[in-house]
């Protein structure tokens, strides 16, 4: 396997120390590289993304701990851009005139149909509960039916390299009433939204970092048989924030992922997107 993390976060968005902090416990931890993915800035300030004013030193510090560190770890310069519409995605002019070495195309907001309204799907349960019901009259159908719609029109779009966390709706609609009786329809919508994955032909990212605090992946590992028949690429990344997670649930989720057939993940080596055994 090769040991590796392209899903990270640092001060400048909502991690919790200095890039260089992340890379000293991932060079520790054996890791052959290392991606940083600070969350993009949005057209509205939030405490977990990073400020226009502050993208330029946040890649001028990346090249300085790739030329530092250049012998003993690959370091890798992304984001993570939000998909929030049609007019803000990683498709943006603004994202292709940065200097990327990669880039992870996510979704934390859905569109409300007919006010154009943005709900926050990552946050508190409660503040989630209290916008289902504000925006959605308390229908959580609606609520993962716009989701699934906003991820499948973001990889129709494209412009990025890795979709992350592509479930990340069960976070907080698996706590609503009612969410069980929609399994069904969760699963349609997945197997839609994984075979849109697959003719996009991007990388589809299996996010650990809740394996080892609450055993849950993303994509959940019940969709791992359908991404090995779509023969979707595949890396696994842990969403870091702190620096001692820089390869939390790696090696648990790689095992699993054996037993349900993979035998590659997709790697970054030398600056281009390589197939390596797991």
């Amino acid at each position: 396997m090769y040991l590796s993390n392209y899903h990270s976060h640092c001060i400048f968005c909502d991690g919790r120390s200095h890039p260089e902090v992340f890379v000293q416990h991932a060079i520790s931890k054996g890791l052959k590289a290392y991606g940083f993915s600070s969350h993009a800035p949005l057209p509205f300030d939030t405490f977990w993304t990073m400020k226009h004013d502050d993208v330029a030193d946040y890649f001028q510090e990346i090249e300085r701990l790739k030329v530092k560190y250049n012998q003993q770890i690959e370091l890798y310069a992304g984001l993570e851009i939000d998909y929030l519409n049609e007019n803000y995605n990683a498709r943006h002019t603004y994202f292709s005139n940065l200097p990327t070495d990669f880039t992870i195309g996510s979704i934390h907001y859905i569109q409300h149909p007919q006010n154009g309204e943005l709900m926050g799907i990552d946050g508190s349960y409660s503040l989630f509960e209290e916008e289902t019901k504000r925006l959605y009259n308390g229908n959580i159908e609606h609520v993962i039916r716009a989701f699934f719609d906003q991820s499948k029109r973001m990889v129709q779009l494209g412009g990025f390299d890795i979709v992350g966390h592509v479930d990340k709706i069960y976070l907080n609609a698996s706590k609503f009433s009612g969410f069980n009786k929609l399994q069904n329809l969760i699963d349609e919508l997945m197997d839609d939204l994984l075979t849109a994955i697959a003719q996009s032909r991007l990388i589809l990212e299996i996010n650990t970092k809740s394996v080892e605090s609450a055993r849950i992946s993303y994509p959940s590992r019940h969709y791992f048989k359908k991404i090995n028949e779509l023969q979707i690429p595949i890396t696994i990344n842990c969403d870091t924030h702190y620096p001692d997670n820089v390869i939390q649930g790696k090696s648990t989720t790689a095992v699993l992922l054996k037993q349900y057939g993979f035998i590659h993940t997709m790697e970054l080596i030398g600056g281009v997107w390589q197939s390596y055994a797991i």
